[in-house]
């Protein structure tokens, strides 16, 4: 059943991205460079979205958010956080594009997708050789319960993350509805 479900929800989403042109790289490529927010406002609506999304997947008892959610969330390190977007951005600089990005331009052959899918092999050598530590001390650096911004606000995860959702979304279909649907 979850696989049917899984395998479904990958291939609309495959098909979502491929029409749409969903990669992060080129959404800000595109907002930034050439004044087109399109494909950037699709993935904010996208985590607007997500975050009204998962305060009823808790409450409909999915068992990996039901416990993260419980012990406080994902914690909030902004330094970590901010070093690994920027080595996340650095790598979607050099590669030509974000996995998204990649898989859907993997048609095309580009030889980005090749240098990309060799900084994956890289990695994942790295971390089942000399860096095999360092996925299990992220983790534990990371773990629920070590100051996620609803324990920092004092609040819950589900009214914390449902209040930003709505403002988020708010923001957004203010200025008009372009991205709406490859956002949902």
């Amino acid at each position: 059943g979850a696989a049917i479900i899984g395998l479904a929800m990958g291939a609309l989403t495959g098909v979502a991205m491929t029409r749409w042109g969903l990669c992060f790289n080129r959404g800000v490529r595109r907002a930034f460079l050439e004044g087109r927010p399109r494909v950037l406002r699709a993935f904010a609506i996208a985590v607007g979205v997500q975050l009204l999304a998962l305060p009823l997947l808790v409450a409909l008892g999915v068992g990996p958010l039901e416990r993260s959610t419980a012990a406080g969330g994902i914690a909030l390190l902004p330094v970590a956080q901010l070093a690994g977007g920027l080595a996340f951005g650095a790598g979607m600089a050099l590669a030509g594009g974000c996995v998204t990005g990649i898989l859907w331009k993997a048609g095309g052959g580009t030889l980005a997708l090749a240098v990309a899918i060799a900084g994956f092999a890289a990695g994942e050598l790295l971390i089942r050789g000399p860096g095999e530590n360092v996925p299990s001390s992220l983790a534990e650096a990371s773990r629920p319960g070590t100051g996620g911004l609803p324990e920092l606000l004092g609040a819950g995860y589900a009214p914390v993350a449902l209040v930003l959702g709505v403002v988020l979304l708010a923001g957004l279909l203010r200025r008009g509805l372009r991205g709406l649907l490859p956002g949902v």
